[in-house]
């Protein structure tokens, strides 16, 4: 379905996830849901004509924070018809690799998935984030986050403040540090 560099994408993020550096035990676990608020590049919206130039998404979190500053998160966004040039709803799994606690910075990669789209899904594309993670209640979290996507991973750097996106989660956290 996603094909071989996809499925060795899966595989190796969860492998990364299940053999971190410390024990599951010692590691937290955190489940959450929120939004993305999202904006095409002025170029894409004026190319392609069904293209939306801005929208919501709704997406899924798991964060998986291993001892110290360290943690892998999976995401799955959800878009409804006309992201990307897409004429059905779309699918976006996405795995990050975080360092920091209440202020995080790291980098991911994702692709999308929609029925539209030609051989059902994009090219990856690699994402820069940076979010400030509010203890809201004991077990509750709430990530305020800015995003940045790009064709290549050496273009996070080199951003147009114009394509950052911006995110809220909020995430319940299910396995504590013992």
């Amino acid at each position: 379905m996603f094909g071989k560099p996809i499925g060795t994408l899966v595989v190796t993020a969860l492998l990364a996830l299940l053999m971190g550096p410390t024990t599951a035990a010692a590691a937290e676990h955190r489940l959450g849901l929120g939004l993305h608020y999202w904006s095409a590049i002025d170029d894409l919206v004026e190319d392609l004509p069904g293209v939306e130039d801005s929208g919501v998404s709704w997406l899924g979190s798991y964060i998986f924070e291993v001892e110290g500053p360290l943690k892998f998160g999976v995401d799955l966004e959800y878009f409804g018809e006309g992201f990307g040039g897409s004429t059905s709803s779309a699918w976006a799994p996405q795995v990050f690799a975080l360092i920091g606690n209440r202020f995080y910075g790291g980098v991911g990669i994702g692709i999308t998935y929609s029925s539209s789209f030609d051989g059902n899904t994009s090219d990856p594309y690699f994402l820069a984030r940076v979010g400030v993670d509010f203890p809201i209640f004991p077990r509750l979290t709430l990530d305020l986050n800015l995003n940045y996507q790009a064709d290549a991973f050496n273009q996070l750097d080199n951003f147009e403040t114009s394509a950052l996106t911006t995110g809220v989660i909020v995430r319940y956290r299910i396995k504590s540090r013992d």
